[in-house]
């Protein structure tokens, strides 16, 4: 279940999901912190009986001032419910902040690592400086995890970076050792991302074979490397097994002629978004077998139908 804690963020994305008035300091009173308290509150049987995630989410949560207390009420009223947490990673740049974000118990933490180069960074961030900052944070996180976190990288592909994949996974690999994922999404064209088109937008078209390239190289290496928000039709093959289902029903669509697809059940679908703002003529059905793929059972089918290849080609 997720909880937006703030509306506030110490970078300026290009490609935020949020709209440009999301990050508006007058329009705060939602998210103090008796608020929120009581926002998570209003959902404690759901979450006693479901055991799901409580995941928070901004705005960049690590802001908030009360954001340490906050974890320890949660785990507290709530332990067998793994915390999750979207961040840029920065806040965690220091030692005293990330040690005691870290001794809270069963946390997975979402960083955001967009560029690999300080100009990369700080093009698609909208700050300047920030790029040591979310450095060394995660490299604080896995110096001070324990074998209850989770941990994993997040990179938006844009326009700005689809031609770096390989430059920022090499970087991710040789600096932060410890990962449990690493996770590529096809952005979503919401909010400013969508406001935005121009300037960041790309098709699924644009960045295949730049996704493939990267992928088949680094997968060898990086023992999770994940695609996120991608239909198996704009991929080859060889790499749905690193294709996740993770949007929501609400906001994914198929178009008429995916229902002629042998592989629709296996497919997240297409962003209603990305539907409307660039269509969906690249999209076409898959009438062929594409080989043999091991199949994941239970809720794991929900979100990773398709855990390994057994024969298939890179077509």
């Amino acid at each position: 279940m997720e909880f937006c804690i703030t509306n506030r963020c110490n970078n300026r994305c290009v490609m935020c999901s949020n709209p440009a008035e999301f990050n508006n300091p007058r329009d705060s009173r939602a998210y103090g912190y008796n608020q929120l308290i009581k926002r998570i509150e209003d959902c404690a049987d759901r979450l006693f009986k479901s055991r799901e995630s409580i995941n928070l989410t901004g705005g960049e949560p690590t802001i908030v001032p009360q954001f340490v207390q906050l974890l320890n009420w949660i785990r507290k009223e709530f332990p067998d419910n793994e915390i999750v947490c979207v961040s840029n990673g920065r806040m965690f740049a220091y030692d005293d902040f990330a040690k005691k974000v870290l001794a809270v118990e069963n946390l997975k933490l979402e960083i955001a690592m967009h560029g690999h180069t300080p100009a990369l960074y700080d093009e698609i961030t909208g700050v300047k400086g920030g790029f040591p900052q979310a450095v060394q944070g995660l490299k604080n996180i896995l110096r001070f995890r324990n074998d209850s976190h989770f941990v994993e990288t997040r990179t938006v592909i844009i326009k700005q970076n689809y031609k770096k994949l390989d430059g920022l996974l090499e970087f991710i690999y040789k600096s932060f050792r410890g990962l449990n994922a690493v996770v590529l999404i096809f952005h979503e064209l919401e909010g400013q991302c969508g406001d935005h088109l121009k300037r960041v937008g790309i098709t699924y078209q644009d960045v295949e074979s730049e996704v493939a390239k990267s992928i088949r190289k680094w997968a060898v290496k990086i023992n999770d490397l994940r695609l996120y928000h991608f239909p198996l039709c704009a991929l080859p093959s060889d790499l749905w097994p690193h294709a996740w289902r993770t949007l929501p029903a609400t906001e994914v669509s198929f178009p008429k002629k995916c229902s002629t697809c042998l592989y629709k059940k296996y497919c997240m679908g297409i962003h209603n978004d990305y539907l409307r703002l660039i269509g969906d003529k690249e999209f076409e059905p898959i009438r062929s077998s594409m080989g043999a793929f091991k199949m994941s059972r239970g809720q794991d089918f929900i979100y990773h139908p398709i855990v390994a290849v057994k024969n298939t080609s890179k077509s």
